[in-house]
């Protein structure tokens, strides 16, 4: 009985385990056969990511040239906004300057076109016509200068509305003298009113004609002079006649109103001076400065010139040291210059602002006791930082040396018209 019982226990068990072994076959099969096909499905998303990869690298190229060139476009808008002055906010400023881009006969009763712009605010100046029209109604400041070659002599007119409201004059008839003039005039412009400068004559003709009138003027004014030197002759006859305790007693009332009109005058030149005194009182924003020369100096090729005696400096933006005027805040400056070359000498100047020419002029003194002037006006934009300053010309052979005494100032200045 025992015997049997192992028998059939040692069956079964060997049974189990064939069992055992087909089911575990199975379950490899299976699991190989997911694993196969997890292997098909991550070799499809490889491909899946290498072809997305290669999608992002054409969309990241593409993206990386648009971005080169829309760099490009921002560094040339910079470098344009920078360029065109009339780029900032222009507001309600108005300004403009323009020069002749070259030398022009003399021609009589003519309108003189400066057709090279390099400000104009506001669009009045129109350089076809040679005329500013006021775009609003305010009081201005016209100024011009002018350059008489070797030979020529020339009268010109700032013209407000066919009315003459400054004149200017230089001769340079002389074989080698080449002089100037600046004439600056203010006057009221209604919207819409047309300012022009216009040549007179080359002949000489409008200057005798004021001679003519100034002599005419001289003549009544002898008379004039004449006629009081008769009343007062009068005027002692009687005041001889009279006592002399009236002659005292007129005498103190006669200083009485004097000596309280000399005290008035005193305060008046009081107040005046503190008026005067520009580096008193709250500077607020303001920037101008006005310095110039306390001794002669030598004219010397492509050199900077130094006005060491500093009267204004508002802002702080002028270096007596260097010669350089560093604007202290971004806005439309009016920017002039002086020079007066000493006998036998001839100077070329430039007006540089951060290093490019902004204006010239030329005035010579070489024949025998001469000792011309000119003057130089610029108007420019200028950021904060930006520099000017006045130069000798690099191209002519300045020679000789500048004068700055007692009775000429070879000088520099200039000032902020409008944020």
């Amino acid at each position: 009985m025992k015997i049997l019982c192992c028998i059939v226990v040692f069956f079964v068990g060997v049974h189990g385990k064939e069992c055992s072994n087909t089911d575990l076959k199975s379950r490899l099969d299976h699991m190989e056969q997911s694993m196969n096909n997890r292997l098909l499905t991550l070799e499809a998303s490889v491909v899946d990511q290498k072809n997305e990869n290669v999608e992002l690298k054409r969309t990241i190229a593409n993206l990386t040239k648009e971005i080169t060139k829309l760099t490009q476009n921002t560094s040339t808008q910079k470098r344009g906004k920078r360029l065109l002055m009339s780029n900032p906010d222009q507001g309600d400023r108005i300004a403009f300057y323009a020069s002749m881009s070259r030398s022009e006969p003399v021609q009589r009763h003519r309108t003189l076109v400066f057709d090279n712009i390099n400000v104009n605010y506001g669009h009045g100046y129109n350089n076809n016509t040679g005329t500013f029209t006021a775009p609003k109604s305010c009081v201005y400041i016209l100024t011009f200068s002018i350059h008489s070659s070797s030979k020529s002599y020339t009268s010109a007119d700032i013209i407000v509305n066919n009315v003459s409201v400054g004149r200017g004059f230089t001769d340079s008839s002389e074989a080698w003298d080449l002089n100037s003039a600046t004439i600056i005039a203010v006057a009221w412009m209604n919207q819409g009113d047309i300012d022009e400068i216009e040549r007179l004559t080359n002949e000489g003709e409008e200057m005798k004609r004021t001679l003519n009138i100034q002599g005419i003027e001289m003549v009544h004014l002898k008379k004039a002079v004449g006629n009081v030197i008769d009343e007062n002759k009068h005027l002692k006859k009687l005041l001889n006649s009279e006592s002399k305790t009236r002659l005292v007693d007129g005498t103190d009332k006669l200083m009485r109103p004097k000596e309280r009109g000399i005290f008035n005058h005193k305060e008046r030149i009081f107040f005046s001076e503190r008026r005067l005194l520009v580096n008193s009182g709250d500077h607020g924003d303001r920037v101008a400065f006005y310095a110039f020369m306390s001794n002669n100096e030598a004219i010397l090729k492509h050199h900077t010139l130094t006005f060491d005696e500093t009267k204004v400096n508002y802002g702080s933006g002028y270096n007596n040291n260097t010669g350089t005027f560093r604007a202290p805040v971004s806005g439309v400056y009016v920017i002039t210059t002086t020079i007066h070359p000493y006998e036998n000498s001839a100077a070329s100047i430039d007006i540089i602002v951060n290093s490019n020419v902004h204006g010239s002029i030329f005035t010579d003194s070489s024949d025998g006791w001469d000792i011309n002037a000119s003057t130089g006006i610029v108007i420019a934009w200028m950021n904060q930082g930006d520099v000017s300053f006045v130069r000798t010309s690099a191209s002519y052979n300045s020679h000789g040396s500048l004068y700055s005494g007692t009775i000429l100032r070879c000088s520099f200045a200039g000032w902020k018209i409008s944020d």
